[in-house]
């Protein structure tokens, strides 16, 4: 019996493309495979037929073996590996691994995926220990706890999911073996864009049995880039046997779609696809951030639901990262009453329950940092001391003693002696946590020891109270989720393990990465709502609405690190061996396939969405995968709606109020700035007047807002407008700007906004750190300056030396103990530093080697106003005092800064650089004057250094450019007369007059802000737009939409 592979048009990539009627027909059981359980159950809906069985590979494997052996959870499977990890350790027979971190639960996951990888490309311990004999130390011990975690499964008799594989495949090579199998007469599969070598193998061998196998695949000629991988699987299967068919085209089969989504579909990811013009049918919004991206989203959609005749269920939210967007499509879909058919999900390790949980044992186990946790938990009662008598002791003994004399004072009240003797006795429940059990000790214990935290009287009332009946499902829930989780524990009950005592910390270890991989209900799905999907899971459904969320560079597609355990080069070595390992670039390349599913699921219309900023206000460009879809549109077809910041905070227009709170929003922004009559202002008025009708006191209380907002524009100035009148606050603003001592991005933020200047210089104020994983982009950028002063000097290092460098740099943040010090997410940062170094180093070699470019580096990080130097690593010219510079008005400007390099050739003539790897401010930003770094280091190194003014080329941010970029240089100010001698590219170049003019332009506009916050003017008002993100949000105390609709004051 031949395999057969039938290839499908895009055109077809529909879920149940690989369906032929006469499959009912058979006498034989037939089954139908594919990824997924939801796929398996919508086919089983559409063609119900007693002769077809509808699985997934797993399942039917699990049935094909008379389901012989109880399948591991990737739970447990972590459970066993850190088994594995903690025997090695204690046994000495692990050096390069031997300070891994097994607190650190990462850990376990990273040795789980690395088995489980080189299980499914079906190589076992002996092989592996054969191909790695002569490897060094690190790859001979993989070996060794991949070999250890085959003995484990062997004895506790349990299988993962490539075991059972191997497992069938054993079982169908040997006569007597096969006998005892059920086979099918027929197998079809589809959907599958790639199969692991195990499951290729399996299908062999069923073939060599004599079963029927349909291998159906979505597959292009023209398209190879997108379908790689399939093709690679076809040339493989047809070397074993496999023929290929073209002649499965059924018309009936293609999708009813609209000709431009046909066209997208048919055409996107060709080398030269035709163009057409660009249809309505396909949108681009781009917001400034995500939580403005999914409200505009909600207020769209909820907008085309009603003008259409579109269902709900006939609606998808596609997004990359959904566990991002999660939580902000399910407020901002219930405000607008959008139903959703998912369930919201959430780890159980985010659930305070567990983590009250958790931080008990922790506290016991002595890491008392824990006790944060505990003082804020629902579930205790330090909460309610904390509120009644303020902080408490962490020294559990001495806090246990002050609580039992005061309970022994007379005149203590009676709920404060209650309160007192609850703690006591949470206190002594503390002390009942063992030091050390086995592991099934420690699960039965577990389980009754928690029992005092199901308060069934809170549960109760909240029962009662309809606003608390969805907290108590989602505690419920948690409940459930823990119960799972100790189940899961008894599973693996037998063997050595059971018996194997664990202390405190080990067994927490084992809970927390338990409690990472569940998930409970957060919220319950809706019938016939929308449906959010991750791209993966699209996979031949269709809908009339497709909206993808997220897309932007770095997230779609999402970079894959280098695999620091077995790197590329060692997976291709491998490949040569006959043992297929994915690469990272290839695991990138996948992510392709998925967007191609996501957008050919679109009939009706398709929406791509994107936020231009992130969480931090760093820029975000869209995917590279738009462009390509942009391609086959005729270019100046092309249109993007940009919500802008100052948009989304407000005066949407009333088509955006897809709430009755947006609406009455709407109606105070309206009628409080008492403009003339408008459309606007009618349906404002409107909006009021049903109000009045429906709730006359929320509608006394509208009138009130409405008036007060009025008020607050009656008058030119008024404190709400952040104007500073009072004389002797103004003189003592002008005494401290005398003295300041300015920063050249204190400048830039005076001139973005003069009250994000105050909050920031005059007040302090400063956002509270997020802990971070690895280094900081602040710390990241400085370690990227740090070695090109070095690697780019003259004489240039070697690159064995920039990577040395790099190395060194990066085990000193590691010994400074700043970070959270994870070995493995500082070596995915350092590789992907020294990445961007190398690609410095190789356009500075190509720069240098250029014909007639005479300049070299003459100063490097060359500091101005900085007293006391930290590294030692200044340029020795640099100037311990600040540098001043005197403005058109008169007043004095007293900066510091730094420069990072200084070029100049025999002649004298020279170059400023900034090295910036992110988050540049564009060239006509910079020729606006919303970035004024570039000409307040160029003054201040002509006041400083003497440096003549005329014999300047230029002054660059000298950035890590774009692949196709030819000069990395060309952002900033630049001399048109001197292009070629700076070997330039940019047509963004001055002539002599526009030269001194952009200059001037920059200093007036300095010299015009200094003076306004001089006389307390620090009004809430930027002078171009909100920036995408403002560290001073929070407090700012006037919405940026509201200045700029009503118009200057002054």
């Amino acid at each position: 019996m031949a395999g057969r592979i039938y290839l499908h048009p895009g055109s077809q990539a529909i879920l149940g493309m690989a369906w032929n009627e006469s499959f009912g027909m058979q006498d034989q059981m037939i089954y139908y495979i594919v990824p997924s359980n939801e796929q398996a159950r919508v086919l089983s809906r559409k063609y119900s037929v007693n002769t077809v069985t509808w699985r997934t590979f797993d399942q039917f494997v699990h049935e094909l073996l008379g389901n012989q052996r109880k399948l591991i959870s990737e739970i447990e499977q972590q459970w066993i590996i850190q088994q594995v990890l903690w025997e090695l350790l204690r046994e000495n027979q692990l050096s390069y691994f031997k300070d891994i971190n097994l607190l650190n639960e990462s850990w376990g996951k990273i040795f789980v995926h690395w088995i489980n990888e080189i299980k499914w490309a079906n190589i076992l311990p002996k092989r592996l220990d054969t191909l790695w004999q002569e490897k060094e130390t690190k790859y001979q011990e993989m070996a060794r706890i991949y070999d250890l975690y085959q003995q484990k499964l062997k004895h506790l008799l349990l299988w993962d999911h490539a075991e059972m594989y191997i497992q069938a495949i054993k079982q169908l090579s040997h006569t007597q073996t096969r006998g005892q199998l059920s086979l099918p007469k027929k197998i079809v599969l589809e959907r599958f864009y790639h199969l692991h070598p195990l499951q290729e193998q399996l299908l062999i061998q069923l073939v060599t049995c004599g079963v029927s196998v349909e291998l159906h695949l979505v597959w292009d000629l023209h398209r190879l880039r997108l379908f790689r991988e399939t093709n690679e699987m076809i040339q493989r299967l047809g070397q074993r046997g496999f023929q290929q068919r073209f002649d499965y085209l059924d018309t009936k089969r293609l999708q009813n779609k609209d000709p431009a989504l046909f066209h997208l579909s048919e055409h996107v990811f060709s080398e030269d696809p035709p163009k057409q013009p660009f249809s309505n049918t396909v949108e681009v919004f781009s917001a400034p951030n995500m939580e403005a991206e999914v409200e505009r989203i909600a207020a769209y959609l909820k907008k085309y639901i009603d003008e259409s005749d579109t269902a709900f269920h006939e609606v998808a939210i596609i997004c990359p990262n959904l566990d991002e967007y999660q939580g902000l499509l399910f407020k901002y879909f219930q405000k607008a009453k959008i139903p959703i058919s998912n369930q919201w999900q959430q780890k159980l390790a985010d659930h305070p329950l567990y983590k009250t949980i958790c931080a008990l044992l922790y506290v016991q186990a002595g890491y008392h940092d824990w006790w944060t946790i505990l003082m804020e938990s629902p579930y205790l009662p330090f909460r309610r001391y904390i509120k009644r008598f303020g902080t408490i002791s962490m020294d559990q003994e001495l806090f246990k003693n002050e609580l039992t004399k005061q309970c022994e004072q007379n005149e203590m009240k009676k709920d404060d002696i209650k309160l007192y003797q609850e703690i006591l006795s949470v206190l002594a429940w503390m002390e009942q946590i063992p030091k050390k059990n086995t592991w099934t000790e420690w699960i039965s214990w577990l389980a009754n020891w928690i029992r005092p935290l199901k308060q069934i009287d809170r549960w109760q009332a909240q029962g009662r109270n309809p606003l608390l009946l969805e907290s108590l499902a989602e505690e419920l829930h948690a409940w459930q989720g823990i119960k799972k989780l100790l189940e899961g524990g008894q599973s693996i009950q037998r063997g050595a393990f059971s018996g194997q005592k664990l202390t405190l910390s080990q067994f927490i270890i084992l809970l927390e990465q338990a409690a990472s991989q569940l998930k409970i209900c957060k919220r319950k799905a809706q019938k016939g709502g929308v449906q959010f999907l991750a791209p993966n899971l699209v996979q031949g459904h269709s809908f009339r609405v497709v909206i993808l969320l997220g897309c932007v560079e770095g997230k779609y597609p999402r970079p894959y690190q280098e695999d620091w355990l077995v790197p590329n080069q060692e997976r291709r070595k491998l490949r040569e061996e006959g043992v297929y390992l994915i690469d990272s670039e290839e695991l990138r390349q996948r992510q392709l396939y998925s967007f191609f599913m996501s957008i050919n699921a679109a009939t009706d219309k398709l929406i791509f969405s994107y936020p231009y900023a992130n969480q931090d206000g760093k820029k975000q460009l869209p995917s590279p995968y738009l462009e390509e879809c942009f391609m086959v549109f005729h270019e100046n077809s092309i249109q993007v709606t940009k919500l802008e910041l100052t948009s989304y905070w407000g005066p949407f227009s009333i088509a955006d109020c897809y709430t009755s709170a947006k609406g009455r929003k709407f109606a105070t922004y309206q009628l409080g700035q008492k403009q003339k009559m408008s459309d606007d202002i009618n349906v404002a008025i409107q909006i009021l007047e049903h109000l009045r009708l429906e709730d006359i006191d929320r509608w006394k209380w509208l009138l009130d807002r409405i008036q007060v907002e009025q008020s607050r524009y009656l008058h030119q100035q008024t404190p709400f407008t952040g104007k500073i009148s009072d004389k002797k606050l103004q003189k003592q603003i002008q005494e401290w700007l005398k003295e300041y001592v300015w920063h050249v991005s204190d400048v830039n933020q005076l001139l973005r906004c003069p009250f994000q200047f105050m909050a920031g210089q005059l007040w302090q104020t400063t956002q509270r750190k997020k802990k971070r994983k690895g280094l900081g982009s602040w710390k990241k950028e400085q370690i990227i300056r740090d070695v090109l002063y070095r690697v780019l000097g003259s004489p240039m290092l070697s690159e064995e030396e920039g990577e040395n460098l790099v190395h060194q740099l990066f085990m000193k943040q590691i010994k400074d103990g700043d970070q959270e010090s994870s070995t493995y997410y500082f070596e995915m940062d350092q590789k992907k530093i020294w990445q961007q170094v190398q690609k410095y180093m190789k356009y500075e070699m190509n720069l240098r080697s250029e014909e007639a470019y005479d300049f070299h580096p003459r100063y490097i990080n060359l500091t101005f106003g900085k007293a006391n130097p930290m590294d030692g690593q200044e340029d020795p010219h640099s100037m311990a005092q600040p540098i001043s510079i005197q403005l058109g008005s008169g007043s004095i400007l007293k900066l510091r800064g730094k420069v990072d390099r200084i070029d100049m050739d025999e002649q004298g003539d020279y170059i400023v650089y900034i090295y910036q790897s992110s988050n540049l401010p564009s060239q006509k930003e910079l020729y606006d004057g919303q970035d004024v770094q570039l000409p307040l280091i160029l003054w201040a190194l002509q006041q400083g250094l003497g440096l003549e003014p005329e014999k300047v080329i230029g002054i660059a941010y000298y950035t890590k450019g774009k692949s196709n970029e030819k000069n990395w240089r060309n952002r900033g100010f630049w001399k048109k007369e001197h292009k070629e001698k700076a070997k330039l590219t940019s047509r963004a170049l001055l002539e002599p007059n526009e030269w001194g003019q952009k200059l001037e332009m920059v200093k007036h506009l300095i010299d015009e802000k200094v003076q306004q916050i001089e006389q307390g003017g620090c009004d809430v008002k930027p002078t171009w737009s909100c920036p995408p993100h403002c560290p001073h949000q929070t407090i700012c105390r006037i919405r940026a939409y509201q200045q700029h609709k009503v118009g200057d004051h002054d």
